[in-house]
């Protein structure tokens, strides 16, 4: 209870940098190694995930909820998807384009159906004003009230990231 209580504790911390210390200290007071504190954690994570139903009838129910509509039809489903190449090579502006697509509901390159929602854009690579070139010479031109940012961000900071998509209603963050 303690290991749960104090990562509890840590998340209501407001300063970012003292959730650090904190779970620093958290560990030590638990009295365990570096390693043995993250696979704790590690686990606790997976027993606090949500499990589907044992009932036949409660499990269809549960899973009618579960949206599989695909964001980007052919492209984006619903999950984790990771791009992932050499620096420069247009991973930021085909983020920029996916989004562009999702916040006005349009067609990404031109050929795939977005459905329209709210999205979040997580930018750690450029400065807003190196940022704002790209959109001009992109011609970006998303739903300006259906996009967000964060303009700084570390695994320490979860709890603004999760407050922030749960303010803006965000479906796809990138």
């Amino acid at each position: 209870r303690t290991l749960d209580d104090g990562l509890a504790a840590i998340d209501a911390l407001e300063d970012v940098a003292m959730r650090s210390v904190a779970l620093v200290q958290l560990q030590r007071s638990i009295g365990l190694t570096e390693r043995q504190f993250l696979a704790l954690i590690h686990q606790l994570a997976e027993h606090k995930e949500e499990a589907p139903p044992d009932d036949f009838e409660a499990l269809l129910t549960y899973a009618e909820g579960i949206s599989t509509e695909a964001i980007v039809e052919d492209l984006l489903g619903v999950g984790l998807i990771l791009f992932a190449a050499e620096g420069g090579t247009g991973k930021s502006s085909c983020a920029y384009e996916i989004v562009e697509a999702v916040t006005t509901g349009g067609k990404f390159a031109g050929q795939f159906q977005a459905t329209k929602h709210p999205c979040l854009v997580v930018q750690l690579d450029e400065s807003p004003k190196d940022a704002s070139v790209k959109w001009r010479r992109m011609g970006f031109a998303p739903a300006a009230a259906s996009i967000h940012f964060l303009w700084k961000f570390n695994p320490m900071m979860f709890p603004e990231l999760r407050s922030k998509v749960a303010a803006t209603g965000a479906k796809v963050i990138v």
